[in-house]
């Protein structure tokens, strides 16, 4: 034993002749038994070692050149196999009773009966009720720990340093916990202590007897078996392990529905969710990475089957092309709608005239504001609307003289109403008043000019001047600015260039007439300055729509807004490639669209702990199997339990014969010294 740093060897009774002699002395006719010699060497005074040698020399004289010599060497000199071999030589028939004996001799039925049934192996979980053992095993490991439950002869290959004292551990509380009797026999005492320690570790040291020859297991074995004999309670509250493996058993179904569903291949891509899912990884995770947020329709996706890589759903050219867009962004005719290069040729022709014809318009509209009184038209809509009263003035000018504006004409136009009208209107007048009235209106007309109606005439002068007061008030009266017959001219032009490019500019500029006229000036001058944009135009609108026959056009127009340099144009395709196929893969397999990632990780993790959880529950599952089987056991043998109980408590050592009943559950072990 260790105190402190030194190492304290206490020499036991008794002594042994080592195989090798007893085999030497055999072969030379000398059957000679040890436990004979050392009976010589005791006496009443106790044992004797010279008397032992002398004894030892006596029947060893049968041997050529032997020599005995008295020498002291600390060191292990039995091995646990040989006492097993030793006993064949008494029965050798009991190697017949072992299959793999006899397979190994060339036994063929042995052979057979050894392969015929292929051991089960099972990669996965074990269900929560079935698992075998104790400890956290891998599941190859539960295939041996299960075979040899199954009384299997197996061979276990555990790599060099690798962790065996749980198998064997396993192994051991198994056959406790099912009413078996193990021997274990290691090739090395530290491989023995490393399994008895772990299922001490585990609260399972009950389960072992450590018979070595060494250790205190004799005078420790007494107090054991009487501990084991009082403590018969079961370890285990079987409604929460209940409740716990069934919430494991289906986190784990579900864990594994969606780890199915995860590398099942999708349609005829040929790719799964895992494969999607490692491509975004990859594309994200760089330097400089994608991010577009674009996502390509089923359409677009099943198009193409082949998927990146291969045949993209990308447009025929590709690079610069998609480019052209991001080229045009900054321009004035960014947002123009120009379907062929006459359509275009004509847009610029009358962008550039109205470059001039504006202005010039413009300067108009502000002296006629001023010449007639009247505030500026805002609008080339307002405009219209002063330029129409101005015509009808201008057509009363044609008919009457200036000063029919002087003062209101609804005296006259009553004077030249029918009389039906009059009375219809709830009106009368004298035949003076009207004859005097009627030849005022007459020396109003021009001289020359014919009016058919007086009365309809007279009512459009009224109309003019009544629209004329409600823009400059009661206290003028219409005049005709000067050149309006020329500035309704240049309006008509202003006005048919605006109607012909207003379709072009709708997305820029919905309504041109009704934009103010200081904006519609600076527009004009924009377009009217970046002609070379306007030529690229037709190309563009075609490269949008082969685009959009593609499914690309909202890719397209991200990346342009973007300003996406041309060398990530690729990345950013694979980029909204996978993600749509993630998309469409989640919205047709309900297994993987209905988890989210936080739900998911919640679920790993819930798992885990359950996981944890079941491992631990083994260890009271195993306790409480060996208390049963114990109990039942004792329960069986009253007699005997009796007579055990009392040697106990008498202290005395209990004979092996009354050991065996109590024990029966235990796994006895013999490891090798």
């Amino acid at each position: 034993m260790r105190r402190n740093d030194d190492v304290l060897i206490a020499v036991g009774h008794g002594a042994l002749l080592t195989p090798e002699l007893e085999n030497a002395l055999r072969a030379a006719g000398e059957d000679i038994d040890g436990r004979d010699i050392l009976a010589q060497a005791s006496g009443h005074h106790g044992f004797s070692s010279s008397q032992a040698m002398s004894a030892l020399r006596q029947a060893c004289s049968v041997l050529n050149r032997f020599e005995l010599r008295d020498e002291l060497v600390v060191g292990l000199f039995i091995h646990p196999a040989g006492p097993l071999a030793a006993s064949l030589d008494t029965d050798v028939e009991a190697l017949a009773d072992s299959t793999v004996v006899r397979a190994l001799a060339g036994d063929q039925d042995a052979r057979r009966e050894l392969t015929a049934t292929p051991l089960t192996r099972n990669p996965g979980d074990r269900d929560p009720w079935a698992e075998k053992g104790i400890g956290d095993l891998l599941p190859t490991q539960q295939d041996a720990v299960e075979a040899a439950s199954d009384g299997r002869s197996v061979l276990i290959d555990v790599p060099a340093y690798a962790d065996d004292a749980s198998i064997v551990a396993a192994i051991l509380a198994d056959a406790a916990a099912t009413g078996h009797s193990v021997l274990h026999v290691s090739t090395a005492p530290s491989r023995s202590i490393a399994a008895y320690s772990r299922l001490a570790d585990l609260g399972l040291s009950d389960v072992i007897a450590n018979i070595d020859g060494y250790s205190d297991a004799r005078r420790s074995l007494a107090p054991r078996v009487k501990e084991a004999m009082d403590d018969m309670a079961p370890v285990v509250d079987q409604v929460s392990v209940d409740a716990m493996r069934a919430r494991l058993r289906h986190v784990r179904s579900s864990l594994s529905s969606y780890a199915k569903a995860l590398h099942e291949p999708y349609g005829r891509f040929g790719v799964c969710a895992a494969d999607a899912l490692r491509a975004l990884t990859d594309l994200t995770s760089s330097e400089g990475a994608p991010t577009t947020r674009v996502r390509l329709s089923d359409q677009t996706l099943f198009r193409d089957r082949h998927g990146p890589g291969q045949v993209r759903p990308r447009p025929p050219p590709r690079g610069h092309r998609l480019r052209t867009p991001d080229q045009g962004a900054s321009s004035a005719w960014a947002k123009a709608i120009l379907t062929s290069d006459e359509q275009a040729s004509d847009a610029l022709t009358r962008v550039n005239r109205l470059s001039q014809t504006l202005p010039e318009l413009l300067v108009y509209i502000s002296s006629v504001a001023g010449e007639a009184g009247i505030k500026p038209a805002g609008t080339l809509a307002q405009w219209d609307r002063q330029l129409a009263m101005f015509d009808g003035i201008a057509d009363v000018l044609d008919v009457f003289k200036p000063r029919v504006f002087e003062r209101s004409a609804a005296d006259m136009v009553i004077a030249t109403a029918p009389k039906q009208w009059r009375k219809d209107h709830g009106i009368a007048m004298s035949r003076a008043e009207r004859t005097r009235l009627v030849k005022q209106a007459q020396d109003l007309v021009r001289p020359g000019v014919h009016v058919p109606d007086l009365h309809r005439a007279l009512i459009r002068v009224q109309e003019r001047r009544d629209a004329w007061c409600a823009v400059c008030g009661d206290d003028s009266w219409p005049i005709l600015p000067a050149k309006i017959g020329e500035i309704s001219a240049l309006t008509d032009s202003v006005r048919d260039d605006l109607d012909a490019i207003a379709p072009v500019f709708v997305d820029e500029e919905p309504d041109l007439v009704a934009t103010h006229v200081q904006r519609l000036s600076t527009l004009i001058e924009r377009w009217a300055g970046d002609t070379s944009a306007a030529r690229e135009i037709p190309a563009r609108l075609e490269m949008r729509s082969r685009l959009a026959a593609h499914g690309l056009d909202a890719l397209a127009q991200d990346l342009a807004d973007r300003r996406v340099d041309e060398s990530q144009i690729d990345t950013e395709l694979d980029l909204a490639w996978w993600a749509s196929l993630l998309r469409s893969m989640l919205a047709s397999q309900p297994a993987l669209g209905g988890v989210d990632p936080t739900s998911l990780e919640d679920l790993a993790r819930e798992g885990r702990e359950l996981d944890e959880a079941q491992v631990a529950s083994l260890i009271p599952q195993a306790i409480t199997g060996v208390r049963r089987i114990r109990a039942n056991a004792l329960a069986a043998r009253p007699r005997q339990y009796e007579e055990l109980r009392e040697l106990l408590e008498d202290g005395a050592r209990p004979p092996t014969s009354s050991c065996s009943s109590p024990t029966r559950s235990c796994a006895t072990s013999c490891p090798s010294s």
